[in-house]
């Protein structure tokens, strides 16, 4: 079912995707427990769903949960930094700058770091942009700027 839900939402099939995703949370939250890696992994898929139907607050909470208790895969890993990336873009989507700030650096960072070891579905360069984005949108050009400059000089510059 995920693997499923996970390709419609790559077609952009929002509505497709949704209930298979919900429901397979469902399952494994009774069977797996809260702890569980799977279903610390499909709770991210559903929070990447509601980002791309400009759900933020609700992907906001399901990020929440999943760092507050990351299971026993820990907080030292790529997930947790894809994570806070996501979070910290939840945040700026609901203009929350200050708040958005510490997450996308701490997220952009922890991902740079495991740069090598990264899945394809999920990008160094993106979780830097956000920061770009971040400092535009909150009005702070300079950082906007240097941002942009650390990304050129770590080879993720403008497509």
């Amino acid at each position: 079912m995920i693997n499923l839900a996970v390709l419609y939402q790559s077609q952009g099939r929002y509505g497709d995707a949704e209930p298979l995703l919900t429901k397979a949370i469902e399952v494994e939250r009774r069977v797996l427990g809260p702890a569980n890696p799977t279903l610390q992994r499909d709770l991210t898929w559903l929070a990447r769903l509601r980002i791309a139907q400009h759900r933020y607050a609700e992907a906001e909470s399901i990020l929440r949960e999943v760092l507050t208790d990351p299971g026993s895969e820990g907080t030292d890993t790529w997930r947790t930094s894809e994570r806070q990336s996501l979070l910290g873009l939840c945040l700026m989507e609901q203009s929350r700058f200050a708040e958005a700030e510490a997450p996308l650096i701490s997220g952009y960072r922890g991902l740079a770091e495991r740069r090598s070891g990264l899945p394809a579905t999920v990008s160094v360069r993106e979780a830097g942009v956000r920061l770009v984005q971040l400092y535009d949108s909150w009005g702070k050009p300079e950082k906007a700027a240097e941002w942009r400059k650390q990304l050129g000089a770590a080879g993720f510059g403008p497509r």
